[in-house]
């Protein structure tokens, strides 16, 4: 097929949806794609679908709609639509692509922001096989492009903005000011929440510019999530919980958790060990090399990557011209296409099939189902759980582990996010738990409804609250009424433990202003771990205290931990004035509150009495004229000083007696000692008798 020669024009138009893109001319361009490509060796179906361009990045939306750059036009950016299903045997061509201009008005600079997407200069960089600007394009049609000789990222709004079709740079040298610099921005990936992954190959990092796709200009904060020698490209898994990058410059390919931060190589493709710098892997990156360029014995050129439904990762090897695949759950490496030219960048649609810059051929090819669909619903697990504080053990990954949880309570509530994929809103949605252990696992509250529109989420809110103990484990799925489903596995740990007496009676005597003190063990299993709090009982008896030894205690798997819980009683007025249990100090005499001088005066009224007697009979006797009147003198004084006495001694004694009211009433009362631990509690009863002081 003859190539196609593309006239570089500026063009200046007013702001215009990148939904409905302009043809570089009045005319279009339209590209006859072939099928049955010879030369290129694979099990699943591949055709040509653009031919005579020099593709670098890719992009590809909901809709199927593949967004380019090409070397041949390098400050611009296009769209392939009109692209039909590859047909499934015979030598059928596509329907004829078209090729429409979407951005750039084909001059090199940075003006542009505020205007129509047409109007706008860019930098991009084309000139590699291996490293280019990228490309991201949102549900909504807001495309991303990395104006990498800019050291920008630029947003072009979607249909649905305020502004569609307006440009904006959000992130690096004419963005406004942020807190982190970016210098030489290349691939691009969005996750489904709109937050922007940048690889950023000098600076050496794999940047996030969280809400991206709707945050407004200058709210871009800049989050450094990995380091990255020489990042080229970038996929994410369709949950987003894991970032692939190329390093072309060391051969390598990692995996990075979104989540954890976590960074590893991936199997077929780990970094040489030889200097990059002095070494390049690639062969022919440049744009101008040779096509007919090989690579060294054993030398890979990771070019471009891209992740299926699944999960499953797919690298281009643009010195090997082979499309490798590592799968999900084994990390097996295979061979899936040989024998292409320089593949550089590729991306999976939603059914599955594989889009390849065949950079050496001027051309794009698909491979037909080459990958797993992405499922019209899908159900993303929340990000990992924080690790608490050691010895508690809450594991991490996916499939989604609950914190191991103790029989009788149930975990906090974690928010697992259905989204539907596909272009149409699904409706009879059914929430259920299957699997091994579904009654263990409860949807304590969702967002869903029983429909869903195209594109939009929902929130499921799930906890663990475990019948037995050990390993548990099901399945939360949802079904439409088109019978699709999606499921996400759910594991959890049950476990448990125990309150116990440690050598102390569960009944024990107290006297009226004493104390006495329990000993307990919190006994775990071989799982359970943590922080326990302590709690008295409600219902302590009146005038009396509980205090534990600690409000909390820390208790490590497989080991008994020991407290004790201390219990004061009042007697008149005095807490806890007998320092054992049961043993009774010296008393004294209670003091007449209202005359406290009492029983001294007693004493004194006494002497008093005797004194006067003696006088009264020496008088009588030497006084004989007064005989008669002495016995009737003495008798009255010593009625009156016996009555003074009597008065004063029920004056000092009439209190004698201690109130009711000051002492902890006498009686037996059952108490539980309560402690809780992850939302489960374990209580222990133990009997208090409280015994009088007569």
């Amino acid at each position: 097929m003859t190539a196609l020669t593309f006239a570089l024009i500026s063009v200046f138009a007013p702001a215009q949806s990148p939904s409905r893109v302009a043809p570089a001319d009045p005319a279009g361009f339209y590209l006859q794609p072939q099928s049955g490509v010879q030369g290129i060796r694979s099990a699943k179906p591949v055709a040509i679908v653009a031919n005579g361009i020099a593709p670098r990045a890719l992009a590809i939306d909901p809709a199927g709609n593949v967004y380019l750059t090409n070397a041949t036009a390098p400050e611009r950016i296009f769209t392939l639509t009109g692209l039909a299903e590859l047909p499934t045997g015979g030598a059928t061509p596509f329907a004829t692509a078209r090729l429409a201009l979407v951005a750039g008005n084909g001059a090199f600079g940075s003006l542009g922001d505020g205007g129509g997407a047409l109007a706008a200069q860019f930098n991009l960089k084309t000139d590699s096989l291996a490293m280019r600007s990228g490309l991201a394009v949102a549900p909504d049609g807001t495309i991303f492009v990395a104006d990498t000789l800019n050291s920008t990222i630029r947003r072009i709004a979607g249909s649905d903005s305020p502004e569609p079709g307006v440009t904006r740079s959000i992130a690096g040298r004419w963005a406004p000011a942020q807190n982190a610099q970016i210098v030489e921005p290349l691939g691009l990936a969005l996750d489904r929440s709109g937050n922007l992954y940048v690889a950023d190959a000098k600076a050496g990092t794999i940047d996030l510019l969280p809400n991206a796709a709707s945050a407004a200009t200058g709210e871009q904060q800049i989050e450094m999530l990995a380091h990255v020698a020489g990042a080229a490209s970038i996929a994410l898994t369709a949950d987003g919980r894991k970032a692939f990058v190329t390093s072309p410059d060391a051969g390598a390919v990692f995996a990075i958790d979104t989540q954890t931060r976590a960074i590893q190589a991936v199997p077929g493709f780990l970094p040489r060990k030889s200097n990059p710098s002095s070494d390049a892997a690639c062969v022919g990156s440049s744009a101008t090399a040779s096509n007919g360029q090989t690579a060294r014995s054993g030398a890979a050129c990771p070019a471009g990557v891209a992740v299926d439904g699944a999960g499953n990762l797919f690298v281009a090897d643009a010195n090997s011209g082979k499309i490798s695949r590592i799968d999900a759950k084994t990390s097996a490496v295979s061979t899936v296409a040989s024998g292409l030219r320089s593949p550089g960048a590729i991306r999976f649609d939603r059914s599955g099939n594989l889009y390849v810059a065949e950079q050496g051929a001027d051309r794009i090819v698909k491979f037909a189902s080459m990958g797993a669909a992405l499922a019209s619903l899908t159900i993303t697990p929340p990000a990992d759980l924080p690790a608490p504080p050691s010895p508690r053990f809450c594991p991490q990954a996916a499939p989604f582990n609950f914190c191991d949880q103790p029989l009788g309570g149930a975990t906090p509530t974690q928010a697992f996010t259905l989204t539907n994929n596909a272009t149409a809103a699904v409706s009879g949605l059914a929430i259920s738990f299957t699997g091994s252990n579904p009654g263990d696992f409860q949807t304590a509250s969702s967002t869903c409804g029983t429909s869903l529109a195209a594109g939009a989420s929902c929130t499921i809110n799930v906890d663990f609250a475990p019948s037995s103990t050990g390993a548990r484990s099901a399945s939360l799925s949802v079904t439409d009424s088109a019978s699709d489903t999606a499921t996400a596995t759910v594991n959890g740990t049950g476990d448990d433990y125990q309150v116990m007496l440690n050598g102390s009676p569960q009944e024990q005597s107290v006297i009226q202003g004493g104390t006495v003190t329990y000993n307990f063990n919190i006994v775990p299993d071989a799982v359970f771990g943590g922080a326990v709090t302590i709690v008295c009982p409600p219902n302590l008896p009146a005038l009396s205290t509980c205090t534990p030894s600690a409000s909390t205690v820390t208790v490590t798997p497989g080991t008994p931990a020991s407290f004790s819980v201390t219990f004061q009683t009042t007697y008149n007025g005095v807490t806890g004035s007998v320092p054992t249990n049961g043993s009774l100090p010296v008393l004294t005499a209670p003091r007449n509150r209202n005359w406290p001088g009492a029983p001294p005066l007693v004493l004194w009224a006494m002497g008093v009495i005797v004194l006067l007697s003696v006088a009264a009979n020496t008088f009588g006797r030497r006084r004989k004229l007064m005989g008669r009147l002495l016995p009737v003198r003495t008798a009255w004084l010593t009625a009156f000083i016996l009555s003074a006495c009597a008065l004063a001694a029920v004056g000092g004694c009439k209190h004698h007696s201690v109130p009711s009211n000051l002492n902890t009433p006498v009686g037996t009362t059952n108490l539980t000692i309560q402690a809780t631990a992850q939302n489960a509690g374990r209580g222990i009863t133990i009997i208090l008798a409280v015994t009088g002081r007569g």
